[in-house]
């Protein structure tokens, strides 16, 4: 196979991936809109429901570390469906559960499990996709889970409006199931196992041979990649670029302190407004999906515009969007209930600066950092990292608007934003320097 055959395999590699971890969030985003639901059959307080959404991050992010090593050892394809399954299985029992307990246990095991996508994902990115061209790619691939994320809530919304919240759980579970076949039987991890060159080998099937010899030896060496499966570089190589690299774990901090405004608009912004601004919850959602929408426009032009304008420094466009999201974030609760049209502006810059951030530093920065070699492992800790975060946003954003007000949760999301951009502002010239392992 020529590499001719590249761009083919290569948009085949990015629908499945790009459907197969958009539809994660299906089982994962759909919680958001059942608190107020669970609440009231259970008579819990807000606290009560962070912790159980908390319970997800937890696992989480343990699970990113853990699964981001093994998916440098044996691949995307297989994790990102085994985790796709399972979570569906999960989500089942969920919409069954009874008890608090229950459902604290089995969305703990959902964290585990969600957590084999985005490894997964990365890892697979990496290998099929140069330094240079990682940027937009990226954004791109933000659009999945900031699509899936508003899908997500729409069903959730709708099912639950018409069916009651244990709907939200069920049907999202048959539609992940079925997508996770799908990209099990679509994927392939590497140029390698569909006998192309590797992206390192990729630019050498175009350079001019000199002479006769020079160009059987170009095709016979290029031959011997193809036919070569992706090698694993082994546990202290991956170690190396991830646990024993400190730009990983700054990028970890940085992307810690991110998720605290984005997991406080993801799991409380739907309970805020519904109850400041009132209206049923299919009124809620149609506000609230605002965010990711938007959040799919930020990723797609902060990506685009590392590679474009910054030769492929990520750090300028993280630190300013950073800084604009603590603005905003601040005056969101200042916004009057009857400003609606302000409430959703406000929600689609805020979603636009969000997720753009985000996905520079858990997708294209974590493959910059790690290499192909290592994407999933560097991948793996600093969204472990980035969960930790999460975990500290469900619980304390309900404790605090349930002891202080809504606004001090507000104040502690803005303030989140504004120290991962003083972080980030720490590599503000770092690009990825050339490699054997691109």
């Amino acid at each position: 196979m020529t590499c001719a055959s590249y761009p083919r395999w290569r948009a085949r590699i990015f629908a499945a991936i790009w459907l197969g971890y958009g539809a994660y969030y299906l089982c994962r985003a759909n919680i958001s809109l059942a608190i107020p639901g669970i609440m009231a059959e259970f008579g819990l307080s807000r606290t009560a429901v962070g912790a159980i959404t908390t319970s997800l991050f937890v696992a989480y992010a343990a699970g990113q570390f853990f699964n981001g090593q093994l998916v440098d050892r044996v691949g995307g394809r297989v994790l990102l469906a085994a985790g796709a399954l399972v979570s569906a299985a999960l989500n089942l029992g969920f919409g069954f559960a009874g008890t608090a307990a229950a459902m604290t246990v089995l969305w703990l095991a959902n964290g585990y499990f969600q957590a084999m996508g985005w490894p997964s994902t990365v890892k697979t990115v990496a290998n099929w996709f140069p330094p240079r061209t990682r940027g937009h790619m990226s954004g791109w691939l933000g659009t999945s889970y900031q699509v899936g994320n508003a899908y997500s809530w729409l069903l959730a919304g709708y099912l639950i409006a018409n069916a009651g919240w244990r709907w939200a759980f069920w049907a999202p579970a048959v539609i992940l199931a079925v997508v996770g076949v799908l990209v099990y039987l679509a994927l392939r991890d590497a140029p390698e196992q569909v006998g192309l060159p590797s992206i390192e080998r990729e630019g050498e099937s175009h350079a001019p041979a000199a002479g006769p010899t020079a160009a059987v030896a170009v095709a016979r060496d290029l031959a011997t990649v193809a036919d070569e499966e992706p090698a694993y570089a082994g546990l202290r190589f991956t170690l190396r670029q991830s646990l024993a690299n400190p730009r990983v774990w700054l990028v970890g901090a940085a992307f810690m302190a991110l998720q605290l405004p984005r997991y406080g608009f993801i799991v409380w912004v739907p309970t805020y407004l519904f109850e400041t601004q009132g209206g049923d919850i299919g009124t809620v959602t149609l506000k609230v999906i605002a965010l990711p929408l938007a959040g799919g426009f930020g990723s797609v032009i902060s990506g685009w515009a590392t590679d474009r304008f910054f030769q492929s420094r990520r750090a300028p466009v993280i630190v300013v969007t950073l800084v604009v999201l603590a603005g905003l974030t601040f005056a969101f609760p200042h916004i009057p209930a009857e400003r609606v049209g302000l409430t959703l502006a406000f929600l689609m810059l805020i979603g636009a600066t969000t997720y753009g951030p985000d996905i520079l530093m858990a997708g294209t920065i974590a493959m910059d950092l790690g290499t192909r070699k290592a994407a999933g492992s560097a991948a793996g800790l600093i969204d472990a990292l980035g969960y930790v975060g999460a975990s500290i946003t469900a619980v304390a954003g309900g404790w605090l608007a349930d002891h202080y007000g809504w606004n001090w949760a507000f104040m502690l999301w803005a303030g989140g934003a504004l120290l991962g951009a003083m972080l980030m502002a720490l590599m503000w010239n770092y690009r990825p320097p050339p490699g054997r392992y691109l």
